[in-house]
């Protein structure tokens, strides 16, 4: 178990500001925050660095949030995932998550989310 400032966070997303604006708000939180613009990228990142969490949104080109997760899933077990969607609808596409948070974000929502998962 680590504490929450100890995380290594990968944040895969494809909207620029998003990936602009999260990372500046959670450094604050987590030891570091490495960020990829879509699924594929992120798993090139994630075999490099095994992040401790990692967080995603679902609708990205290259390779979906989906099969983000079920790759990550597949070649690196229980590492945790939090998902972020602006489609609720998109909850149940998410089931290989351990948290779904909707967009817009709470900043503090994210935060609690990666506390549990510092806690796994």
């Amino acid at each position: 178990m680590k504490e929450l400032s100890q995380l290594s966070i990968l944040y895969v997303d494809d909207d620029d500001l998003m990936r602009f604006s999260l990372p500046r708000v959670l450094g604050k939180h987590v030891k570091e925050i490495t960020v990829a613009e879509n699924g594929l990228q992120g798993l090139e990142l994630f075999e490099k660095c095994r992040h401790d969490a990692v967080i995603t949104d679902l609708e990205m080109p290259v390779l979906n949030g989906v099969e983000f997760m079920k790759r990550l899933r597949e070649y690196y077990g229980d590492v945790p995932i939090i998902v972020l969607t602006a489609f609720e609808d998109q909850a149940e596409l998410a089931k290989d998550a351990d948290v779904v948070l909707a967009k817009p974000l709470l900043i503090k929502k994210v935060v609690a989310a990666l506390g549990e998962c510092a806690k796994k």
